[in-house]
C-alpha cells in the first residue's frame, strides 16, 4: 500500500473582480459641519468685508472712551468761563460795561475752544477707526446691518445728514456685537434703538442746535454801537454755554456706547 501525502488545506484569496481599494478602505465617518459664521451680507444687500478680529480694536476702544470723557468735561472750564463773561455784562448799561476785560476774556474763550475743537478731530479720528475695526470684524452678525461699511463710516462726516446716520450706524453695531457674542448671525432683525444710543442722540441734536445757535447770532448782525454789541456777545456765550452742556452729556453717553459694545465683543 503506497503512502499519499496530505492535501494543503486552500488558502482563500479575493475574487478578482472585487478592486483591491474597495477591500482596503476604512469605514467613512461623518465629518460635523462647520461652525456658522458671519457671512457679512447685510439686510440692505451690501456685503461687509469680514476681517479676523484685531487686538488693537480694545486699544482703540479705551483711547476713544478716555478723549470722549477728556472733552467733556474739558468743556467745564469753558463753560464757567463764558458765565464769568455773561455775568460781566449782565444788569448794567452797554455805557457801564467794561468792553476791554470782557473782551480779553472772550479771547481766553477762544483759545479753548481752539483746544476743545483739535481734541474733537483726534476723538473723532481714534472713534471712526474703532468703529470701522469692528463694524468689519468677525464677532459681529452683519445681517442686523442697514447700510454698508462707507456709509457706516463715512455717514458721521456728512453735515445733518449724520443726526440720522450716526446713531442708527451705532444702533446697528449695538444688535450685530450683542447677537454675535450669543453666537446667532441669522434669523429675525431687531430695529429697536437701545436707550443709551437714544439718550446721546438727543444731546447730539441739542450739542448741534448750540453749534448753529451760537454761528448765527454773529451772522448778518449790525456792531456799529456799543449796545448792539453787548447783545450779540451775550446772545453767543449764552449758545456756547449750551454747547458746553450738551458737549458734557453727549461725550459722556458715547463713551458709555463704546464701552457697552466693546463688551459684547470680549471672548
Amino acid at each position: 500500500m503506497s503512502h499519499q501525502p496530505p492535501e494543503r488545506p486552500a488558502v482563500p484569496t479575493a475574487p478578482a473582480h472585487v478592486p483591491y481599494a474597495l477591500i482596503s478602505r476604512p469605514p467613512t465617518v461623518a465629518t460635523p459641519a462647520p461652525a456658522q459664521r458671519p457671512s457679512g451680507l447685510t439686510a440692505d444687500g451690501n456685503v461687509v468685508r469680514v476681517q479676523p478680529w484685531r487686538g488693537s480694536t480694545p486699544v482703540l476702544a479705551r483711547a476713544a472712551q478716555g478723549l470722549l470723557v477728556l472733552l467733556a468735561f474739558g468743556s467745564l472750564p469753558l463753560a464757567l468761563l463764558e458765565s464769568r463773561v455773561d455775568r460781566l455784562l449782565a444788569g448794567r448799561e452797554p455805557a457801564q460795561v467794561d468792553l476791554v476785560e470782557a473782551v480779553g476774556l472772550v479771547r481766553i474763550a477762544e483759545d479753548l475752544t481752539w483746544v476743545r475743537s483739535r481734541v474733537a478731530v483726534v476723538t473723532a479720528v481714534v472713534l471712526l477707526v474703532w468703529l470701522h475695526q469692528v463694524w468689519t470684524s468677525d464677532r459681529s452678525a452683519h445681517n442686523v446691518y442697514t447700510r454698508g461699511t462707507s456709509l457706516a463710516v463715512g455717514g458721521w462726516l456728512i453735515p445733518v445728514a449724520n443726526l440720522v446716520l450716526a446713531p442708527n450706524a451705532l444702533r446697528d453695531l449695538w444688535h450685530g456685537t450683542e447677537r454675535a457674542r450669543d453666537g446667532i448671525f441669522d434669523g429675525p432683525v431687531d430695529r429697536s434703538t437701545p436707550r443709551l444710543v437714544s439718550a446721546w442722540w438727543v444731546a447730539w441734536c441739542l450739542l448741534f442746535v448750540g453749534l448753529v445757535g451760537g454761528w448765527l447770532t454773529g451772522v448778518g448782525a449790525d456792531l456799529t454801537t456799543r449796545g448792539d454789541l453787548v447783545t450779540v456777545l451775550r446772545a453767543g456765550l449764552r449758545f456756547d454755554i449750551f454747547t458746553c452742556v450738551a458737549f458734557l452729556a453727549s461725550g459722556v453717553l458715547l463713551a458709555c456706547i463704546v464701552g457697552r459694545i466693546t463688551s459684547f465683543t470680549r471672548r
